[in-house]
Order: C-alpha cells, then sequence, then structure tokens
C-alpha cells in the first residue's frame, strides 16, 4: 500500500473534519479515496478499464 498517499489523504480529510463524528469523517476519507481514482479516469480518457485498474493498483500501491 502507498503509505504516503494514503497518509495524505487521511491527513486531509482529518483536516477537512476536525469535530465530525467517525462516521462524517469516514465518508470524507471514502470520498477522498474515489476522488483519486477518477482522476485517473479524467486524465486517461481513452484507456481501458484494465489499464484503468493498473494504474489505480500501482498508484495506491495495491498488491494482489
Amino acid at each position: 500500500m502507498n503509505e504516503q498517499l494514503i497518509g495524505d489523504l487521511f491527513a486531509e480529510a482529518t483536516r477537512r473534519m476536525t469535530g465530525s463524528s467517525s462516521r462524517e469523517f469516514s465518508e470524507k476519507f471514502a470520498q477522498l479515496i474515489v476522488a483519486e481514482m477518477l482522476k485517473t479516469c479524467e486524465e486517461h480518457p481513452g484507456w481501458t478499464g484494465r489499464m484503468i485498474s493498473e494504474h489505480i493498483k500501482q498508484h495506491f500501491g495495491v498488491e494482489e
């Protein structure tokens, strides 16, 4: 897992949601993760689903 990226997204959610409930924080953290993945789709509109999924795996450091 890309510890730096996850840490950065977690810190951003923390910054935006200070004082919020854990559910609200979890939702914001999930939104930030999805937004990060959507950037790949928007930056590479001609890529196939497989190409995008491979890039997202690399970006997040997901190993199968």
